[in-house]
């Protein structure tokens, strides 16, 4: 038996896939070239340059507008740091002296509160009178 005429499939999936694949193709490139660009520009050294004159006589002005406060600065801080030692050393004793007053009355307390304790547990431990029944009449 013989065929007459043919068998045809329409492919359209094919070319797709070759522009996908062509484009993709483009973008590796373009990845490529940027990254050569990248490298070369961070090979390059570069050197920056700035006139610094107008910049350099205001801070040396500046300088020498705060030596006079600087010096003020110093002995307020010198003054204040032994000013500090000797606070320091007051509250210290202060404290001190605080825990000394308060000592015996916190012993005081203690031993008020033993003589209690052994006074509450002696009368618990006294054998109690049984009442009669007829006592509750």
């Amino acid at each position: 038996m013989s065929e007459i005429g043919s068998n045809s499939i329409k492919d359209n999936v094919t070319a797709t896939l070759r522009i996908i694949k062509k484009e993709q193709t483009s973008f590796r490139e373009d990845v490529k070239k940027t990254r050569e660009e990248m490298e070369k520009t961070w090979k390059e050294k570069y050197q920056a340059k700035l006139d610094a004159t107008p910049a350099t006589k205001a801070l040396n002005s500046l300088k020498s507008k705060m030596e006079p406060l600087r010096k003020k600065v110093v002995t307020a801080m010198a003054v204040k740091d032994m000013a500090t030692t000797k606070v320091k050393a007051v509250e210290s004793r202060v404290k001190d002296l605080g825990k000394k007053i308060a000592e015996p009355v916190v012993k005081i307390k203690d031993a008020t509160g033993k003589g209690i304790s052994a006074i509450s547990r002696s009368q618990s431990q006294r054998p109690r009178p049984l009442l009669q029944w007829w006592e509750h009449r």
